[in-house]
């Protein structure tokens, strides 16, 4: 793995935001390229090099820099969609995530996240944690059900409260009564790998989880049936891949918008007892095969009302199907 001077999980951090940034207004991510669309008095773009190559972080300064010239450059996107993309960049440089996939992590690192994180999140996590056993294997354990409210969220807060759980030592048990921790963080990273630029950099990710989160050993995680930690970077690309077909499929049916939609619609497939018919229902709108919609419309009912505020609305699958078939 890469070792610069910022730290490794710094330099992760900078190649992801400025990863999306660049895909977002079209140019290489390399230093002159930078320097050309935000810097125009740093023309060799030395500053934005060393940002690029990890020799330095990506301070305050320079990432209100990136917003700004996100905000007045000429781009073929309209102001809601730039608006859209500055929140995601802020939630990308804010979010408590990098502190806990970082290295190093004691007791007062773990305090300063769970400080960090949103009140919702916090306030969750301290009703779990006020049970004697507060996350337990037993699906039905009330200290479950802050699990599933957390993941439900599907922010990268969320997620860092999970990874923070894991490494809390406190609520980590040996007997592994947090596994619902576990399965929770582990399908919820693989919703974030939808971002395209998580998606870019999903090896390091994988590796900084396993190398610095999961640190029990392959057969105890075997034997409790945590083994998907087992997998390798290479093993969990198809299962990105499945989920990212699906998503493809919801995208063209006009249920979802973008990745942020990911999360929360992953989260409510996988626990539909309709799953199956659902997918089908997914497929029929691609092929324009005739199929009832009433399955999927009543999923679509429910996710549209869970969405954050502020998306953009979404269609009935019914509807979709009916203009897709007049279109053909």
């Amino acid at each position: 793995m890469d070792t610069t001077k910022c730290g490794s999980i710094a330099f992760l951090k900078n190649k992801i935001i400025l990863h999306y940034f660049c895909s977002v207004v079209g140019i290489e991510m390399t230093g002159p390229a930078l320097s050309s669309f935000i810097d125009h008095r740093n023309k060799q773009g030395t500053k934005w090099r060393r940002i690029v190559n990890g020799e330095v972080k990506l301070t305050d300064s320079s990432f209100n820099m990136i917003k700004q010239a996100l905000l007045t450059g000429k781009l073929s996107i309209t102001k809601r969609q730039k608006r859209l993309v500055v929140f995601e960049l802020k939630e990308l440089y804010h979010t408590q995530l990098w502190h806990a996939l970082s290295e190093t992590f004691n007791k007062e690192d773990i305090k300063n996240v769970y400080d960090a994180l949103p009140y919702r999140i916090q306030k969750t996590i301290l009703k779990a944690r006020s049970y004697s056993n507060g996350f337990s294997r037993f699906k039905n354990h009330p200290g479950n059900t802050k699990v599933n409210k957390i993941e439900q969220l599907g922010s990268y807060n969320a997620l860092a409260a999970l990874f923070t759980l894991l490494r809390d030592q406190q609520y980590s048990f040996h007997l592994f009564d947090d596994c619902h921790i576990h399965r929770a963080a582990f399908r919820l990273m693989l919703s974030t790998f939808q971002h395209p630029s998580f998606r870019a950099y999903h090896e390091e990710i994988w590796h900084f989880i396993r190398t610095n989160i999961i640190q029990h050993d392959a057969f105890n995680l075997t034997k409790i049936g945590l083994g998907f930690w087992n997998l390798t970077s290479a093993e969990i690309e198809p299962i990105i891949c499945n989920e990212a077909s699906i998503l493809q499929l919801a995208k063209t049916a006009n249920m979802i918008e973008d990745f942020n939609d990911a999360p929360l619609f992953l989260y409510l497939l996988y626990r539909n007892p309709d799953q199956k018919i659902i997918l089908k229902g997914l497929e029929s709108i691609t092929a324009k095969e005739a199929i009832d919609m009433t399955p999927l419309d009543k999923f679509c009912d429910n996710f549209s009302r869970m969405r954050h505020r502020g998306r953009s609305p979404i269609k009935f699958p019914s509807d979709t199907f009916h203009y897709l078939s007049i279109e053909s």
